[in-house]
């Protein structure tokens, strides 16, 4: 059977989820914030010790380690990455190829003055010219030299050629060498104000993210693992670090957690789901309509635009840890974007903290056991709590503390509710029409709140550590992209029919995936490989779609009337109002999709034993619920079995999280033992 580790760092905790065969563990530590290898340390050693080995006996059984991290999410808000040196076409240092904007876009990463201009309209700059100015952004204190020039993505060569010199002054053996970013490497896609964008921001995480992911995989084969460290990517794959661009790891943790989502359907059969991780910092949203899920073609990283496809996820700034505070006028109550994080953490930490966060109002509504917090592990302080929420909430209001705290409670529900509504109502479905998927240490005890429009909800046994599970589902995927401009329906009954263009790019990245699979010791003979096609239709300007090729080549009349069929019906579903067919569709870019599948958990099935919950029953306690506080029964959510069924008003625990139940909602332990809320 095959031991695989998966770890996830977000910004408060890190989770690991540790499968042996159809046995696996849960595991969640601290996030260490001033050196993120420490907390990937501390997993390891406690889901060795979860499964009775050493680290070592357990490193050298394991047959993957992947790894999703907060790493460049972390250095986009910090704004901690290295001075960047950006060199762009001349006469375009100002306004970096864009109308409006223009150097204020990138501030923060690009500091004003390391911005210099070469001549490159007549093809490849002039080497004095490019020595002058890569001399200025270094004697300025540049750590990298990022180079995007006008139309780099239909000519590469100026670009190359630029990188070329800079090397042959500043080779990697020299003490004073510094990495050097072309645009083209990164980005195809046509545009040259997003693919700077792009550039800019993959230089700037580059430096932590390779200090920190090879320092992990170092310290990995210093404990005798003998694969490589597999990286999560936004694309929904993972690959080894060296295989591995900086953007790509940007929401790898929320694009993990989806993806299992997504493994989750597969099991029970559901095609449309919402899956939502409430976690410390913040509450991720995706939606899984008729099995099939979005890219973002052109996503937005720390507020910029770029144009590298990713995963789309939805993120709003409330989560566990997220501040409260009284809204300007004095009448309500915010909550977030700010977090407390694992350091100081919220008030009921004792660790400094005295910002009164969401995790400090659930303790004060008693959903919490200040005993029971990580397993025993940290002891939460109730008093810390309501000195937090009376002086900073209640106070100011002038309303009694539990009422403050349930205003704190409410207010991060109703955000997280209508972000989900708005997200499903803006890709004109209907939330009645969605199973919801809930998971993260905070989203048990909020999802009755926030859930209350869809009729059953759905919890795992994973779901405290679910984007660590999430990562167990991924195989090691390679992505890879040629942009082209081919008219495949003419929108009057003609079909192209000399497609020479188009198989010879798929032909090429087919030729790549083989060679990178090859590298990552995989089998070739078990390498999927699928193509979808992005495609426009002329009548809305602008607007595009990925549609699924039947094949990797496009060598008959049917199989363009089969992929112009399905963006069609994609069309319908998307705009009603174009759905009378006849359009002319385009294909401007394909993605070729390398997988080499590993081997994922299994589920095992329980047999039913009964809906009486009693034997999981550890007691009670106080909650308050509706203006009062009621005596409440609490049930150990380990002890549950399938078949049980609990009925609200009830709190369930377990050590990494806390399922709170209103009354008129039931829960009920299947076959999994998930557990699925639905109204009593």
């Amino acid at each position: 059977m095959a031991l695989t580790i998966d770890v996830d760092t977000g910004g408060t905790f890190t989770d690991g989820f540790f499968a042996d065969g159809d046995d696996f563990r849960l595991v969640k530590v601290e996030t260490t914030p001033h050196d993120l290898t420490v907390c990937f340390r501390d997993i390891i050693e406690r889901g060795a010790s979860e499964l009775g080995l050493s680290v070592e006996a357990l490193l050298r059984r394991a047959d993957s380690v992947k790894f999703s991290t907060t790493v460049a999410t972390n250095t986009m808000i910090q704004k901690n990455g290295p001075k960047l040196g950006l060199i762009v076409t001349d006469g375009h240092e100002s306004d970096l190829y864009s109308n409006d904007g223009g150097a204020e876009r990138l501030e923060g990463l690009v500091p004003t003055g390391m911005i210099a201009g070469v001549d490159s309209e007549g093809g490849v700059p002039d080497p004095d010219q490019v020595r002058a100015a890569v001399r200025r952004l270094l004697t300025s204190g540049a750590r990298a030299i990022v180079v995007c020039l006008a139309g780099a993505s239909e000519d590469p060569s100026a670009e190359r050629a630029v990188k070329e010199m800079i090397l042959d002054d500043y080779p990697k053996h020299y003490l004073g060498a510094v990495p050097v970013f072309i645009s083209s490497e990164l980005c195809t896609r046509p545009g040259d104000v997003e693919r700077l964008n792009s550039t800019v921001v993959n230089a700037y995480l580059h430096r932590e993210l390779a200090r920190y992911l090879y320092k992990a995989e170092e310290d990995l084969r210093q404990s005798h693992y003998r694969r490589p460290l597999l990286i999560v990517h936004s694309t929904g794959g993972a690959a080894r670090v060296a295989k591995t661009t900086a953007l790509h790891t940007y929401n790898s943790g929320p694009v993990a957690g989806f993806l299992g989502s997504r493994r989750m359907g597969e099991l029970y059969g559901l095609e449309n789901i919402v899956s939502v991780d409430m976690g410390g910092t913040s509450t991720d949203i995706g939606v899984i309509s008729r099995g099939n899920f979005d890219y973002e073609l052109r996503p937005s990283v720390g507020g910029i635009a770029v144009n590298v496809p990713m995963i789309g996820i939805n993120a709003i700034g409330g989560g566990g840890g997220s501040i409260a505070k009284v809204a300007p006028g004095g009448s309500s109550v915010e909550v977030g974007p700010e977090s407390a994080g694992a350091l100081p953490g919220p008030a009921c930490y004792g660790l400094g903290g005295a910002e009164p966060t969401v995790t400090d109002a659930d303790l004060v509504l008693g959903f919490l056991d200040p005993a029971r917090f990580l397993g025993g592990r940290r002891t939460l302080e109730p008093e810390r709590a309501a000195k937090a929420i009376r002086e900073k909430i209640a106070e100011p209001l002038g309303v009694g503390l539990e009422e403050a705290a349930a205003l704190v409670k409410g207010r991060v529900d109703e955000m997280v509710r209508l972000a989900i509504e708005e997200d499903i109502e803006g890709r004109g479905l209907d939330p009645g029409d969605f199973a919801m998927f809930v998971y993260g240490g905070a989203g048990s005890t909020h999802c009755c709140g926030f859930g209350s429009g869809f009729g059953s909800l759905y919890t795992f046994p994973s779901s405290a550590v679910f984007s660590a599970f999430g990562a167990s589902t991924l195989d090691v995927t390679h992505v890879y992209e040629k942009v082209l401009s081919i008219e495949l329906a003419d929108g009057a009954g003609g079909y192209a029919s000399d497609l020479e263009r188009f198989n010879d790019a798929v032909a090429q990245m087919r030729a790549a995936a083989m060679r990178d699979l090859r590298g990552e010791g995989f089998g070739l003979d078990s390498a999927e490989l699928t193509l979808d096609i992005e495609v426009d239709w002329s009548s809305s300007t602008g607007r595009s779609l990925m549609v699924r090729s039947p094949g990797l080549e496009i060598d008959s009349g049917r199989a363009v009337r089969e992929v112009c069929s399905e963006a069609e019906a994609e069309i319908s579903r998307r705009a009603p109002g174009e759905a009378s067919g006849g359009h002319p569709i385009r294909a401007r870019a394909l993605r070729l999709t390398a997988r080499s599948p590993v081997e994922h958990v299994s589920f095992v099935e329980h047999s039913p034993v009964g809906e009486d919950p009693r034997a999981a029953l550890r007691g009670e306690r106080e909650v308050y619920w509706d203006g009062r506080f009621v005596s409440t029964p609490v049930y150990d959510r380990d002890l549950l079995e399938c078949g049980n069924i609990v009925v609200g008003p009830a709190v369930i625990e377990r050590d990494d999280t806390t399922c709170v139940l209103p009354e008129g909602r039931k829960m009920t332990v299947d076959r999994y033992l998930s557990g699925i809320i639905e109204n009593a």
